[in-house]
């Protein structure tokens, strides 16, 4: 069929306030047994101790005779082949309430229909793809917001020289972010942001860069909701979450 994962906005978030989230209505799914897979874009493990993965889901089971199972997948060549990171619920397990639906379809309504789950990601090292493996069954509507990737970097000897990375306002009304740059030591960076269906929306090559930087994200052409900030350069990665009014 057309279902698959897409955005949905003013969905009540993990924090209480309206968000724009990653959404798969399983109750217009007729294809049981089908799995759809939601990837993210390459992320570089390299030099990161403990890589864990972290995010929000939200879903309440819509009968008992059901199948439905959310699978965390890694890959190290581009989708090509997929590995198992560990991370794998069933029905009930995957569910952020402990009741059956009976015939109501699933929306968060609080802070408290959604649930943090994490995914140890140390095997994994290098270029890496994550997905979200869905066979939804037929079953419910299924809510996914604030993935995130963290862990401690290699230590260094000056922890001052730590490259970071900030932008302001965040959340922004006018759709414009001022992005500061702090410690780089970089041959090639690049800026990249990123709609929440993972398609690159604006892509900017700063070239060479040595100490401090700044960029104006300009996304008041786009619309009102979720976008992620992604700094490349030729040794590290970091991500940040980009918020319009």
């Amino acid at each position: 069929g057309n279902v698959t994962w897409e955005r949905r906005d003013n969905i009540v978030g993990s924090n209480g306030a309206t968000t724009s989230t990653a959404f798969f209505d399983g109750r217009a799914y007729t294809a049981r047994g089908q799995t759809d897979t939601l990837r993210t874009w390459l992320v570089d493990l390299s030099g990161i101790i403990k890589p864990v993965l972290s995010f929000d889901l939200s879903y309440q089971p819509y009968a008992v005779v059901r199948n439905n199972r959310l699978t965390v997948l890694a890959s190290r060549d581009c989708g090509a082949t997929w590995l198992e990171t560990g991370y794998s619920k069933f029905r009930l397990e995957m569910a952020t309430t402990r009741t059956i639906s009976y015939g109501t379809v699933w929306e968060p309504r609080t802070a408290d229909s959604w649930r943090r789950d994490t995914v140890d990601l140390s095997a994994f090292t290098g270029l890496t793809m994550l997905a979200f493996a869905l066979n939804s069954d037929a079953d419910n509507r299924f809510y996914l917001d604030n993935i995130n990737l963290s862990g401690g970097l290699v230590p260094t000897n000056d922890p001052l020289s730590t490259a970071r990375v900030s932008a302001s306002p965040n959340p922004s009304a006018s759709g414009a972010f001022d992005v500061q740059l702090k410690n780089f030591d970089a041959k090639s960076l690049t800026i990249n942001v990123f709609d929440v269906a993972g398609k690159r929306i604006l892509t900017e090559n700063k070239g060479a860069m040595s100490g401090n930087g700044s960029a104006l994200i300009d996304l008041r052409g786009h619309s009102a909701g979720v976008y992620f900030l992604e700094i490349q350069t030729e040794r590290q990665r970091f991500e940040m979450k980009l918020i319009v009014l």
